[in-house]
């Protein structure tokens, strides 16, 4: 039983992952700030211990960060939590190395 509900829940983590990459790519992939720094955005995962630490400012209540492995180099977008089917909101922000860029 504890390996069914382990392999039910890795599923499911990887259901969510593979449409929230979906979600980022059709919101963000033409996003001029994206394709410069990142390029093409090839996979995203939810990264749940940043997301946490940034829930605890106010201004990011809403927020989830994703680690974005992009053709070019990694970043990670931060994206204010769709509502609905949509996963992914219309506000965030992109950290690379070189800062934050609004989105």
């Amino acid at each position: 039983m504890v390996v069914s509900c382990l392999i039910c829940g890795g599923i499911t983590y990887l259901g969510i992952n593979y449409q929230v990459g979906t979600q980022l790519k059709e919101k963000y992939g033409d996003n001029p700030v994206v394709k410069e720094h990142l390029g093409e955005i090839v996979s995203a995962t939810i990264n749940s211990k940043d997301s946490q630490a940034i829930q605890q400012k106010a201004a990011f209540k809403d927020y989830i960060v994703y680690d974005v492995h992009g053709s070019k180099r990694d970043g990670k977008l931060i994206i204010q939590q769709g509502e609905k089917d949509d996963l992914v909101g219309d506000k965030g922000l992109l950290r690379v190395e070189a800062g934050d860029f609004d989105l």
